[in-house]
């Protein structure tokens, strides 16, 4: 079994899902989040302590209340998980304007000069009113308003295109 213990099921022939069920933090995988982070977090052109990245990471981390980080280290791992796939990360994780996960689109993949728009929705165990179909309901709805502009009170295709073209992303040549 691969350190995310992804099972894939293809719906159709545009449609398929990846499951990632991570029982235990293997070696393995303690190696790839220490390979990755400062290129998730800052970008891969910059050239990212490791040790800076990781003080920078948790204590903006331990600003927020417990959702929020269950959240953060959920889209953190499907980054690093489309990351490890061969997907090219076309934005910063963290907010350039507020230090924290930047607003509109949780990110923005290119893979096989293919462009990926990424959403993600946690749910913790705990909580009643939510289900993993809502969920996935709430992630495809919440990107259909924003990929037709129903919600105005965020431009995510500004911000989208200002996260594409900073510095440390490496520029899209299609």
């Amino acid at each position: 079994m691969n350190i995310f213990g992804e099972k894939y099921i293809e719906l159709s022939t545009q449609i398929s899902l990846n499951f990632i069920n991570i029982e235990n933090y293997s070696d393995n995988l303690f190696s790839l989040i220490n390979d990755e982070i400062a290129k998730i977090w800052d970008g891969d052109l910059d050239d990212n302590d490791l040790d800076t990245v990781k003080i920078e990471f948790i204590e903006w981390l331990n600003n927020k209340r417990p959702e929020q980080k269950h959240g953060f280290i959920s889209e953190f791992i499907c980054h690093l998980f489309l990351r490890s796939q061969g997907y090219e990360q076309h934005f910063l994780f963290r907010n350039l304007e507020e230090k924290g996960p930047k607003k509109g689109f949780d990110g923005v993949f290119v893979n096989k000069e293919e462009f990926w728009i990424y959403e993600s929705k946690c749910t913790l165990p705990e909580t009643k009113i939510y289900s993993h179909n809502i969920n996935i309901g709430d992630a495809y709805n919440d990107l259909k308003k924003k990929i037709t502009g129903v919600n105005s009170k965020n431009n995510p295709w500004k911000n989208a295109y200002t996260h594409c073209n900073n510095n440390s992303i490496k520029k899209i040549n299609l």
